[in-house]
């Protein structure tokens, strides 16, 4: 993901009542690679205008749970708040030809995990984001591209360099089409290895080998948002709103602190 406008920063809890912070106005990176097209950048608004909260908590595990609206304080959200509408058992998550919704924890993970259940939405130009980002350039991510929603993608950055060349792609099990239901999606930053789940399995490990090239100070912010070609270029295809907005569904978010 690439992000280059300054956003106001709206609480959650404002959602509700129709609050809204300015669209995005990003810049197309067309031709440019995927695994640059994932990842963010330092002038991003969070760094910006946000700041992490300290990392020590009272609990281990905190869940934001969208059905019963519980947990709520413990987000904010960094993108288009106006796309963002509860119903009936979750949270829907929009994006349309102006803007796509983002949120983030307010509380930095040193180590520990982020999980959400979600059902992403298909179609090209349209890629849902779960992300761990440091302020550092230290970056891990999960990105299910509407274009191919039979698998997710996984990267990281250590200091805004690209840890896997290309991204690598993890086929969802018999092939199933991820948009079809929701499923669970988690990444773990541990001292020595990075882990990447799809509904509770682990798929992917990649271990510290050098220090200098591992994402240690990842978690600074957790976030899970929707994004399009303004971010990843004409790589993901061109989206289509003449039918209205795309959909994620988020059930719930969990963050856990090792």
């Amino acid at each position: 993901m690439m992000f280059r406008a300054n956003i106001l920063f709206a609480a959650f809890a404002c959602v509700a009542l129709g609050s809204a912070v300015p669209g995005e106005v990003l810049g197309a990176r067309s031709g440019r690679d995927l695994d640059a097209g994932l990842q963010h950048t330092v002038s991003d608004s969070r760094v910006v205008n946000g700041t992490p909260s300290v990392n020590k908590r009272a609990i281990t595990s905190y869940t934001v749970d969208f059905a019963a609206r519980t947990g709520l304080s413990d987000i904010t959200i960094s993108r288009c708040s106006k796309n963002a509408n509860y119903t009936t058992g979750f949270l829907d998550m929009q994006i349309d030809a102006t803007c796509g919704l983002e949120f983030y924890y307010k509380y930095k993970i040193v180590t520990g995990k982020i999980e959400a259940l979600m059902k992403v939405p298909t179609g090209d130009g349209v890629v849902t984001g779960i992300s761990m980002y440091g302020q550092n350039g230290d970056e891990i991510d999960i990105e299910v591209q509407g274009i191919n929603t039979k698998q997710m993608v996984d990267m990281y950055y250590y200091k805004n360099t690209a840890g896997l060349t290309p991204p690598n792609p993890i086929v969802a099990p018999n092939s199933a089409d991820l948009s079809a239901d929701f499923h669970t999606y988690g990444i773990e930053l541990l001292t020595n290895s990075i882990n990447w789940y799809l509904d509770g399995v682990l798929v992917q490990t990649v271990s510290k080998t050098d220090a200098a090239t591992y994402p240690t100070l990842a978690g600074d912010f957790p976030m899970i948002g929707l994004y399009t070609t303004s971010r990843f270029g004409d790589d993901v295809g061109t989206p289509d709103y003449t039918g209205g907005p795309k959909h994620a569904y988020i059930k719930w978010a969990k963050f856990t602190h090792y």
